[in-house]
Order: C-alpha cells, then sequence, then structure tokens
C-alpha cells in the first residue's frame, strides 16, 4: 500500500517522495492515476491545481518546476491560462492531453499522450524514471 498525499494550493510538502502534478485534470485522468498507484509501494504528493484564480500562479510554477511528473490537460485550461499552455508542455517531464490539433505544439514538445496508459511506467511500481 503507497503513501498517498493530495496537494493543492497555497501548501507545498518538501520530503523525498514521488510527485505528480496534475493541472486541470479530468476525471477520468484522476481514475487512471488512482487505478496505477493503488497498489504501489512508493510514497507519492499529488498535487492538484484546478482552480480559477490569480492568486496561486507562483505556487503553480514552482510546483510545475520541482515535480517528477506533470500531466496538463489543455482542454481544460481556462483562458487566463491559455497563455503560458506553451511554456508549461516544453519541459521534458510534461505531459499534455488534448483533443485538438496544433501542429505548433508537437514542434515544441512530442509528449503528447491520449490516456495516462502511455505514461503509466513514470508513476506506478512499473519502472523507474530515467
Amino acid at each position: 500500500m503507497s503513501d498517498i498525499k493530495i496537494i493543492t494550493p497555497p501548501d507545498r510538502i518538501y520530503d523525498r517522495a514521488y510527485t505528480v502534478f496534475l493541472i486541470y485534470p479530468s476525471d477520468a485522468v484522476k481514475y487512471q492515476l488512482q487505478e496505477f498507484i493503488k497498489n504501489s509501494t512508493k510514497q507519492y504528493n499529488i498535487y492538484i491545481y484546478d482552480i480559477n484564480t490569480d492568486e496561486h500562479y507562483n505556487w503553480l510554477f514552482d510546483v510545475h518546476l520541482s515535480s517528477d511528473i506533470v500531466i496538463v490537460e489543455l482542454d481544460n485550461l481556462p483562458e487566463n491560462l491559455k497563455c503560458i499552455e506553451s511554456y508549461l508542455i516544453s519541459f521534458p517531464n510534461t505531459y499534455w492531453i488534448t483533443q485538438g490539433e496544433n501542429p505548433l505544439y508537437n514542434k515544441i514538445s512530442t509528449n503528447r499522450i491520449y490516456t495516462l496508459e502511455e505514461v503509466k511506467v513514470h508513476i506506478g511500481d512499473y519502472g523507474e524514471v530515467q
């Protein structure tokens, strides 16, 4: 059984747990993540950002930079975050989900995924991030 902590703004936890950051996740992504980690023996910090407020932007950037893996659902981002979505996906640890087609984003990052199944090796006890 894994040790799982769910963290939302403005809280932070500083430990050695594996950190997953979900930015505007759908219920489907939350469920997939739950399925991957429910039998894991790892310790997890699951950060979730899904609030539409300007006061936690620094938290968003800090957690994004310090996470082991980031999953961002571009279709769910509010208008005030659309201007930074290309910045968010430009990091090698960030995987992005969208139903839309933007050929420029495929040039910025090849980490487009359609389900968490494609990155489960990075999340559960399926292997380690290299």
